[in-house]
């Protein structure tokens, strides 16, 4: 698994300084991936966790 990991990085460097335009999508892709990934977490949470932050912290109205 290293050495696959090795490869590809000897094979980004070789490239490297990436153009512009590479490092915007790729900051793009990123943080569509990650955002994606946080609202499937802040789901599974919620559905694990069905109270309200009201009740956590005690507020009442």
């Amino acid at each position: 698994m290293f050495q696959v990991i090795d490869e590809k990085k000897k094979q980004l460097n070789a490239k490297c300084p990436l153009p512009a335009y590479t490092l915007r999508s790729l900051k793009e892709k990123l943080l569509l991936e990650w955002t994606y990934h946080s609202n499937a977490i802040e789901q599974k949470i919620s559905a694990a966790f069905p109270f309200k932050i009201s009740d956590l912290v005690g507020v009442r109205r």
